[in-house]
């Protein structure tokens, strides 16, 4: 038995609509393990299929069922889990603002599924180069708080202004491995710190840590790396702002509390 993603669009949600592919699915003998709402139109099932006959019959059957367009069906990602649990997409992005890479861009009303979506990387990666982008007061050092708990993960706050100024130079060794997570605020590295903590971090960006960087702007602006050099990017906005110009976060340093 194999467990599989399965996801239609509803054409027309009438009454009974839901019952009839269930009941057809239990026709065939297929176990539903879970069954959710997805950004409202969407229903996404996890079923447990024998074969790969079995799901060929499901995708001929559910075709010939009314009001509903097939969407997939497909051994389930970590997007597909944490759409069933928040009932929300994650979708990957690309825009040259970012150099083509691949970003996710979250809601600050969804700092919950956010929060799952990065520990569950910080659980399972050894190492890992985050950027975390967005304005002041929106739930970055929070959320990167939040996720490193989530993930069973210690987490040390090399530069920051959360709850004070904090430019660290030095950290033990016994913490250089992948049970802690480096959070490392580059607008408060580059612009308010002295040489000795910039060498400091410097040096720690060059380790296979797991390090999550806020601000990434400034880091590519001030130092070699370069928007590649991330494994992804996540950008939290308030729900009436969008976003379309990688310095708009930077036009006015004042508006962030660095002091």
């Amino acid at each position: 038995m194999s467990v599989y993603f399965l996801e239609y669009k509803i054409i027309k949600n009438r009454t009974g609509l839901l019952g009839d592919v269930a009941s057809l699915l239990g026709l065939m003998d297929i176990n539903i393990l879970k069954i959710a709402s997805i950004e409202g139109n969407l229903r996404g099932f996890l079923i447990e299929i024998k074969n790969e006959k079995q799901k060929n019959i499901i995708m001929n059957s559910l075709k010939t069922v009314k009001n509903i367009d097939l969407c997939s069906i497909r051994k389930p990602s970590l997007n597909d889990f944490l759409a069933m649990k928040h009932g929300k997409k994650i979708i990957s992005r690309k825009t040259d603002i970012y150099e083509n890479k691949n970003y996710y861009r979250f809601q600050k009303t969804d700092l919950d599924l956010l929060i799952d979506f990065l520990s569950a990387h910080l659980k399972t990666k050894d190492s890992c180069f985050i950027g975390l982008i967005g304005e002041p007061r929106v739930g970055k050092t929070e959320t990167a708080i939040s996720a490193s708990v989530h993930a069973n993960k210690y987490w040390q706050l090399l530069s920051t202004t959360l709850l004070r100024k904090i430019t660290r130079t030095r950290i033990s060794d016994d913490y250089l491995n992948k049970n802690f997570v480096f959070i490392i605020d580059a607008l408060t590295t580059f612009h308010r710190s002295r040489a000795e903590h910039i060498k400091f971090i410097k040096n720690i960006l060059e380790k296979k840590l797991l390090l999550i960087i806020e601000h990434p702007d400034v880091l590519v602006r001030e130092s070699k790396y370069t928007w590649l050099d991330f494994d992804f990017l996540i950008e939290i906005i308030n729900p009436d702002h969008s976003s379309n110009d990688k310095n708009r976060y930077l036009h006015n340093y004042s508006s962030f509390d660095i002091g």
